[in-house]
């Protein structure tokens, strides 16, 4: 049999909180469970909120033990198996079941903790450089504050992992195998400190990274060695019940699909992140920006905000892509408007691929739309349905289903701008629910015939341009909107008495009379339809704003006299 020794430091039980060095701490607890000593230095106890208080004291504070001048008893641990499968902790005194110890072997052959390790009220753990496959059942250690297990042999982390041990404070799994982490891996506890640093992680779920409502220092996830997938499994949504975040995270030197921030804050207008996002800071040296709809998305935030959650060195601060934005500085894409504007992404999700009308989805943050192209095919019909990412009914459905402290922090994020030119399309149906978020309709040489009485639908667009269309009438649902946003061009529809009350629409709402807003009569070389209006005055007036004034008129009278 082989035999070897390891220490594990045991706490002197006289420490006490009057101590050396403690008036430079501050007692300070993040959850009403640990007991934790910040310290008590100006940058932390200044700070405007309580948030951002325990933010600095979650990077700073330490437990008693780790206080200055604290000292330490020793006691060894025997290896009982050559492969290191196999030990127990060995006192070469008598020591209580009870007392508080540290638990250090590193750069050694340990498959798992020593098999009488629960008998003892572990405290912090460092067992970096050994062979550890899996984390193993630590659920004894109830009093743990610290656990290292970098450089080891792990591929996974558990939900279950950390389960009951809410004294943990931090844990460091850096340099392990670790492909998988299970979604909110720390559950109800409150972590502080995590290191995930130079892994191999495929895909990580928001909440293992900004941790709901609880303030905490952050994790490290740079370096990692394959692109990360960031997912929102937990559907953790910013504002959601006041939910708010408060972390540091580094992901620098690895690739991320989302920025964490965007993956959380889908209903929430990217002016006020920092409202629900207030301290914490990300740092993502090493790649240099990648200026697409992402980071457009994050353009609309003060720059200083920005930067807190968007950090890089400065010569990493210039734009790497698109080609039209290649070495540009990330500043002056951020003052200029026309820069921003070409910070855009292709949509994939959604997007119309169906028969010969192909469409092309283009996200465009910087003015709020996103850009459904369909022009140039052989289209007959609108798109059933647009990449849903804004969608209106979503949005409708967060604020009846959450409080939320000021329904005006969440609004639509993309309006549509719909680009139907150059088709087949005859007839205006605008009964899909995404026409509400339209903003622009361009149907330029479109050979249309009619419009459906849901044209009211469009009642959010400023612009529909139809300067070709075959038009004999309008649907009476029209009145709900501005005749202003129509663009009609040069073509005119047939003015009779069956229409004449769209020449009083449009002379009640100030319609522009000049090209390409006027309506011009087909059959009356060309005149507006308004101008047409004394012409049809013999027409039967049941059909005409006339009727209201001479039916409506005399009830409100009758009933006021």
């Amino acid at each position: 049999m082989s035999f070897k020794y390891f220490v594990v430091s045991m706490l002197v039980s006289s420490c006490c909180t009057h101590g050396i060095g403690l008036d430079m701490f501050k007692a300070w607890s993040p959850d009403g469970i640990k007991n934790l000593f910040c310290p008590n230095r100006e940058d932390c106890f200044s700070e405007p909120t309580t948030i951002k208080t325990d933010h600095c004291c979650a990077c700073t504070a330490v437990p008693e033990w780790e206080l200055p001048h604290k000292t330490h008893q020793n006691i060894d641990v025997e290896i009982t198996s050559v492969d290191g499968s196999r030990s127990k902790l060995v006192s070469r005194q008598t020591v209580s079941n009870n007392s508080n110890m540290y638990f250090i072997y590193t750069h050694g052959k340990l498959k798992t903790f020593p098999e009488n390790s629960c008998s003892y009220n572990l405290l912090h753990i460092d067992v970096t450089g050994n062979l550890f496959p899996n984390v193993g059942n630590i659920s004894c250690f109830i009093d743990l504050d610290t656990l290292i297990m970098k450089n080891n042999k792990l591929t996974f982390i558990s939900n279950e992992t950390f389960k009951g041990l809410y004294k943990l404070r931090s844990v460091d799994f850096s340099y392990n195998l670790i492909t998988k982490i299970d979604c909110n891996v720390f559950g109800d506890i409150h972590i502080l400190k995590f290191n995930f640093e130079g892994n191999y992680i495929h895909k990580l779920d928001v909440t293992n990274i900004l941790i709901p409502n609880k303030t905490t220092c952050g994790g490290n996830y740079s370096k990692n060695k394959h692109p990360i997938e960031i997912t929102n499994l937990a559907n953790l949504v910013l504002g959601k019940d006041n939910t708010f975040v408060c972390s540091d995270y580094d992901f620098s030197y690895s690739s991320l699909s989302i920025h964490p921030l965007l993956a959380i804050c889908e209903m929430v207008v990217p002016q006020i992140i920092d409202k629900y996002a207030p301290c914490g800071e990300g740092k993502y040296n090493g790649m240099a920006f990648d200026c697409d709809c992402q980071i457009a998305e994050l353009m609309h935030l003060d720059f200083l905000e920005l930067n807190r959650v968007y950090s890089k060195r400065v010569q990493e601060s210039y734009c790497r892509s698109p080609g039209n934005l290649l070495n540009i500085s990330i500043y002056d894409v951020y003052i200029n408007q026309t820069l921003r504007d070409q910070m855009t992404c292709d949509i994939i999700d959604f997007c119309p691929m169906n028969g010969a009308c192909k469409c092309r989805c283009i996200s465009q943050p910087n003015r709020y739309v996103m850009i459904i192209d369909c022009s140039n095919q052989s289209c007959t019909d609108f798109p059933t349905i647009i990449p849903h990412k804004s969608d209106s009914s979503l949005l409708n459905n967060f604020k009846k289903n959450f409080e939320v402290s000021s329904i005006a922090d969440f609004s639509i994020k993309h309006d549509v701008i719909l680009n139907m030119t150059n088709n087949k399309i005859e007839q205006v149906n605008t009964s899909h629910p995404y026409f509400s978020r339209v903003r622009t309709l361009d149907l330029t040489a479109n050979p249309i015939k009619m419009m459906s009485e849901e044209i009211s639908n469009l009642n959010k667009a400023n612009d529909i341009i139809i300067p070709d269309h075959l038009l004999n009438n309008l649907p009476k649902s029209v009145e709900l909107l501005n005749p202003n946003v129509f663009h009609f061009g040069h073509n005119g529809i047939p003015c009779t008495c069956d229409n004449r009350w769209i020449g009083e629409w449009r002379l009640y709402k100030q319609a522009f009379k000049r090209y390409p807003y006027a309506l011009k009569c087909s059959n009356y070389d060309n005149k507006t339809i308004e101008e047409m209006l004394d012409v049809f005055s013999d027409c039967d007036v049941t059909s005409s704003y006339i009727w209201i004034f001479y039916i409506i008129f005399p009830i409100v009278f009758f009933f006021h006299s």
